[in-house]
């Protein structure tokens, strides 16, 4: 949801997917925000704005996570992210981190 800061009041209010969960919203330099989940077997990033969340968000990699959250560092160029996760990989966790260049 979006909360109007003087007032309080929610401005929009939605649903990332059906079968998304472990969201993390980050803020870049540049104030623009992004947010990172899993859904259905995909890792997205989606930007977010007084408008809305844009959907569905961009795929980042193939990840069932492990219930842990991803991480979400903005990069030193406007539009640079850095991703990090947890996924299960048989019966352990495995860590996995990338960039990513959003237009």
């Amino acid at each position: 949801a979006m909360i109007e800061p003087k007032e309080g009041r929610v401005l929009w209010r939605t649903k990332l997917s059906e079968k998304g969960s472990s969201p993390t919203v980050t803020v870049g330099s540049d104030a623009s925000v992004k947010i990172a989940y899993f859904d259905a077997g995909k890792l997205r990033l989606a930007a977010v704005s007084r408008d809305g969340v844009q959907k569905p968000g961009s795929v980042i990699a193939k990840a069932i996570g492990d219930g842990t959250p991803p991480m979400v560092l903005a990069g030193d160029q406007r539009g640079q992210w850095t991703v990090a996760w947890l996924d299960r990989e048989g019966d352990h966790s495995e860590v996995f981190f990338g960039k990513v260049q959003c237009r």
